[in-house]
């Protein structure tokens, strides 16, 4: 305890001691030292403007027209940088007694534009420019170019045109090669170089103003008339679907549809549809329809056949008359008789006049299930029949004979699958196969359009149909449409 309060003593008088002391220093009572440091600016303006000015490498946060403060006196690097332009950079020495100033302009440099090198297949073609036609042809090399947003389209005679966007940097090269589809003979249309959103085209017909109707399985229908397209589908229709089975013209030149969500009909002025909901139709898929010489419209469907006078539906089916069976995936009404095919019970024949029920079934038209029915100039009935699952019923072109039995028809390569039968101005037949396209003469010649040996981009042909001007007109499923200006063909 002793111990303790010594020590605490001690330090109590060493406290003191340094107290006393300190209060004996001199106190200073001048200005505190400033140290001056000089500030430069440098204003820098550019065209265009709104250029992002880098200062040492580092971004100002600056943008031209403005003054980039707070530089220490001396020289300093300064870069401008701009989108699609190429960076430039100048030295410039920063005064506090005097603001320095720079204006760039980047038009006056050359490396700020851009070239393209245009070439075409074939050459010689005409040049656009953002719409501007330009006086050379191809080949040729386009210079001084502003950076951005350009466009280039390049046009040939009897050639599809072809056009491109290009988006340009200051001080390139850009090379762009077009390859423009002759269209002497054969035009393509699908949807890369036409308003045609569907490769998958199920019916073509053209109607007596030669306007080209052309039906699709997903996206409508599609009206080509006077070179402008019109597309009517069931967001900006009367249509409640996009999938079109069969266009067909009444006598009267009225329009109708075949669709799977209903019957449509068009006068020129209004559409109307009929479906289940508001008629006696038996099912909303139509397959086919036909006219007679009395005005009836004989309608095909999955549920039976169907007499339409304009007033009103008689539905044929099994329960109410001799239908071979209910499944009518076609209908041809002839002069007396109404004929419709069966998906498996072959050909079935109806007179109206004695209300009686006819009919043909395999082996005798070499398969049960008819897509098509049609008669030539000569009268001559064929059939279009889908092969059997046993190896003796092959199907394919199916002609009835004088004598009332059907043989069958080669067409050399096999087509045994016809997805429709028509005729042509002379009345001669067509075969829209699988395979390709078949012109049949009634001497037994025939001609052939394939990929092989024509313009169709695709075999599998769903239909053809024929202009006033001498065009015939191929949908094609998984092809599009193509036309053939057979006048312009000295080999047709």
């Amino acid at each position: 305890m002793k111990l303790k309060s010594i020590f605490s003593n001690s330090v109590c008088c060493l406290l003191i001691g340094s107290l006393l002391f300190s209060c004996n220093q001199e106190v200073s009572v001048s200005e505190p030292q400033v140290f001056q440091i000089e500030l430069a600016k440098i204003f820098i303006d550019s065209k265009p403007a709104n250029v992002e000015i880098f200062v040492d490498g580092k971004n100002s946060g600056k943008r031209t027209p403005d003054t980039v403060s707070f530089l220490a006196n001396g020289q300093h690097n300064i870069s401008l940088k701009m989108y699609l332009f190429q960076d430039f950079n100048i030295k410039m020495d920063a005064d506090t007694n005097n603001i320095s100033s720079y204006f760039h302009d980047y038009y006056s440099y050359p490396e700020n534009f851009a070239a393209v090198t245009i070439n075409s297949t074939p050459k010689n073609a005409s040049v656009y420019f953002d719409d501007t036609l330009l006086v050379s042809k191809t080949p040729y090399i386009l210079k001084d170019i502003y950076p951005g947003d350009h466009r280039f389209k390049l046009t040939y005679p009897e050639h599809r045109s072809d056009s491109t966007k290009l988006f340009l940097r200051g001080g390139t090269n850009t090379k762009l090669d077009f390859f423009l589809e002759d269209t002497t003979i054969w035009v393509n249309y699908n949807r890369n170089n036409s308003p045609l959103t569907s490769y998958n085209i199920t019916d073509v017909y053209v109607d007596k103003n030669d306007q080209v109707w052309c039906a699709t399985s997903d996206a409508g229908l599609f009206l080509i008339k006077n070179n402008t397209w019109e597309i009517l589908n069931s967001e900006n229709s009367i249509l409640y679907g996009d999938f079109i089975n069969r266009i067909v013209e009444d006598p009267v030149g009225n329009i109708w549809l075949c669709t799977g969500k209903g019957l449509v009909k068009y006068d020129y002025l209004d559409w109307k549809i009929y479906t289940t909901f508001d008629t006696d139709l038996p099912s909303n898929f139509i397959t086919d329809i036909s006219f007679d010489n009395f005005g009836n419209a004989w309608i095909a469907t999955p549920k039976g056949l169907v007499r339409f006078n304009g007033y009103e539906f008689k539905v044929f089916n099994n329960r109410n008359s001799g239908i071979p069976s209910e499944f009518v995936t076609c209908v041809f009404a002839d002069v007396n008789e109404i004929w419709i095919g069966t998906g498996g019970s072959g050909i079935g024949i109806y007179n109206p006049e004695l209300n009686s029920w006819s009919g043909y079934t395999e082996p005798s038209i070499f398969g049960n299930t008819v897509d098509d029915i049609i008669i030539d100039k000569n009268g001559q009935m064929w059939s279009a029949v889908k092969p059997a699952n046993t190896s003796d019923l092959t199907g394919g072109l199916a002609r009835l004979t004088i004598d009332g039995f059907w043989s069958s028809v080669s067409m050399g390569d096999t087509y045994e699958i016809i997805n429709e039968l028509c005729l042509d101005p002379d009345k001669n037949l067509w075969i829209a196969a699988e395979k390709g396209a078949v012109m049949f003469i009634s001497n037994g010649n025939f001609t052939t359009y394939n990929v092989g040996n024509s313009g169709l981009t695709k075999n599998n042909i769903s239909s053809v149909a024929f202009d006033s001007k001498g065009n015939i007109w191929f949908g094609s499923k998984g092809g599009g449409l193509t036309k053939y200006k057979t006048w312009n063909d000295p080999d047709y």
